[in-house]
């Protein structure tokens, strides 16, 4: 993101880009596998899918408007590095190469929003109408989730029961 001396005005872009925004500046989550980066299955801790063009597209277009874009990703939690015997800094690291690679500029890399966060883009997500709950478009929003809830009930409960009734 580009600031101004003065926070977080835009400044001249022909200056070039500090390394680090304020901390307390405003910014766009980008989920990684699914959104910015193709993915159909998990091939590896440090194997990311190729850019998703629309999505490169519109983080430069954020990016020029002076607006800091990060990648909020479960890849680089504690957990997950846990699982593959990796820290998370070094997970942060390969994302944030893979995005010098791919996009030709690094991004942040974090695992929490954060009261800053704008906004998140995320394959995995419904989004609610903000204090009521129903889902924006309806609930079509989460007919695309109920393979995925029914994959994960536990065997104890019969999944057929569900099969054919809204599970939201």
């Amino acid at each position: 993101m580009i600031f101004s001396a003065e926070g977080l005005l835009p400044r001249n872009t022909s200056q070039p880009e500090p390394t680090k925004a304020p901390e307390d500046a405003p910014w766009i989550g980008v989920d990684l596998d699914g959104t910015l980066a193709s993915y159909d299955k998990f091939r590896g801790w440090n194997v990311i899918g190729e850019p998703v063009p629309k999505m490169v597209e519109r983080i430069k277009l954020w990016r020029s408007l002076g607006i800091e874009v990060k990648i909020l990703t479960a890849r680089a939690s504690v957990k997950s590095c846990a699982i593959n015997s990796i820290s998370p800094e070094q997970m942060k690291q390969v994302i944030i190469k893979w995005c010098q690679d791919k996009l030709g500029f690094p991004l942040d890399v974090v695992t929490e929003k954060d009261a800053y966060m704008i906004f998140f883009v995320d394959d995995s997500a419904v989004q609610v109408e903000a204090s009521k709950g129903d889902p924006i478009g309806g609930d079509a929003a989460f007919e695309k989730f109920k393979e995925r809830i029914l994959e994960n009930i536990p065997d104890s409960i019969p999944k057929e029961q569900y099969a054919n009734k809204p599970l939201w």
